[in-house]
């Protein structure tokens, strides 16, 4: 991560457990569970879906599980590799490898509605191998699954619905960060930027920051 990168407060006051994780706590409960089963060898999925709004967490709670389960997180990004040579190189050879130092590994394939922007049937037959032949879980994150070429991929997921995070929530969160960096404010400015990102946390940390610009006092 660049300095430039570790500035922005989105990465700086990312979580790194899963209490810390704003809403959907129900998504999240239903994925420890999977990946529960999958490390004991008892689900009956080999792979997960986390789908919904943008900045809702579901990059977010397969990266804390990383952390959590203590696995090497294998990630990528469906939209930035489209081609079937890609997704196959980078996360089926992958998969198949087994390295020496960490004995767990979960697979994250990113924003996987990219594939059908090229409308390419390679990338998405990819994807399908991929659960086939893995060794480890492979989870996808999506914003809408829902377009019929995505049926059979579904149906070899567990499916998991990540809603938007409702602004009495991501409220406490900005106060947080505004404590931690010394800013004087005022709760109703909070709302108003909590309000505004229409339940996309990510966005609302993107907002404050960029309102407080460097300043010790929130201004709207």
């Amino acid at each position: 991560m660049s300095t430039a990168e570790m500035l922005l407060w989105v990465n700086k006051y990312k979580p790194k457990s899963f209490d810390e994780i704003i809403g959907n706590k129900e998504a999240i409960s239903t994925f420890r569970n999977w990946l529960d089963s999958f490390f004991n060898g008892t689900s009956q999925n080999k792979a997960a879906l986390l789908w919904g709004p943008p900045g809702v967490g579901k990059t977010l709670t397969v990266e804390v599980a990383a952390i959590e389960y203590k696995a090497e997180l294998i990630q990528m990004n469906a939209s930035d590799s489209r081609s079937y040579d890609d997704v196959e190189r980078i996360a089926i050879t992958t998969s198949k490898h087994v390295g020496f130092s960490v004995s767990r590994k979960i697979i994250l394939v990113d924003e996987i509605d990219g594939i059908l922007v090229s409308e390419d049937k390679g990338g998405l037959n990819a994807l399908i191998k991929l659960i086939e032949v893995s060794k480890f879980p492979v989870v996808f994150t999506a914003n809408d699954p829902w377009d019929p070429r995505f049926k059979q991929l579904r149906d070899a997921c567990l499916m998991i619905q990540f809603n938007a995070v409702r602004s009495t929530s991501i409220i406490p969160f900005l106060e947080k960060i505004c404590r931690a960096e010394g800013i004087s404010y005022n709760r109703e400015a909070l709302k108003i930027i909590a309000e505004r990102c229409e339940g996309d946390v990510r966005s609302a940390i993107n907002d404050l920051q960029t309102c407080v610009a460097g300043r010790k006092v929130l201004k709207l």
